[in-house]
């Protein structure tokens, strides 16, 4: 979502790209214990619904969302919009201009904007702990494994969990390699 918003306001929006940009990356400024509170008043006072998974998803991806915007909008500032519309002139669809120019030369930045999604989702006791209630998350289980011991469970899932995030850094990272050399 936020590489599809930064596109939009980078490309679309003209003078009010400023005021999208700022309108987007407003999260950041919010704390997330903030943030979790007020989206439990704001799911159970305006929308009747207790703290779920559902909620928690939503919450965890409007924060996750600012990171993922800037980080695209750093990516895109210097792109050059003319690649998409010389594919375009040379008979591509816009949709394929995408696909086969736009797409492959952003991977990077999409996997990176994943990555840190996911890690601060992961990471995100203040946002689950309010919306989540009961049901257990691995922060809320990290969380409560201090007062008692964390048992060898916890640091096997969380070795697993690094694992796949370093995985998907090496990935990112051969993948850029690989696309800077083929520019070349």
């Amino acid at each position: 979502m936020g590489f599809l918003a930064i596109i939009g306001a980078l490309r679309f929006a003209g003078m009010r790209a400023l005021f999208y940009a700022v309108f987007f990356a407003a999260p950041l400024f919010v704390s997330e214990i903030l943030l979790g509170i007020s989206n439990t008043s704001l799911y159970y006072l305006v929308f009747g619904l207790q703290g779920n998974m559902v909620t928690a998803i939503i919450a965890n991806s409007v924060h996750c969302f600012s990171f993922c915007f800037l980080i695209m909008a750093a990516m895109l500032y210097k792109y050059d919009w003319r690649m998409n519309e010389a594919a375009i002139v040379c008979g591509a669809t816009p949709f394929r201009a995408f696909l086969e120019v736009m797409l492959p030369l952003t991977w990077s930045g999409i996997m990176g904007s994943l990555i840190v999604a996911f890690v601060l989702a992961l990471n995100g006791l203040d946002i689950s702990f309010y919306l989540v209630g009961a049901t257990p998350t691995m922060t809320s289980v990290a969380w409560g494994a201090l007062r008692y011991g964390v048992k060898p469970e916890l640091y096997a899932l969380s070795t697993l969990i690094n694992a796949a995030v370093f995985l998907a850094i090496i990935v990112l990272f051969v993948k850029a390699r690989r696309t800077k050399t083929a520019l070349v």
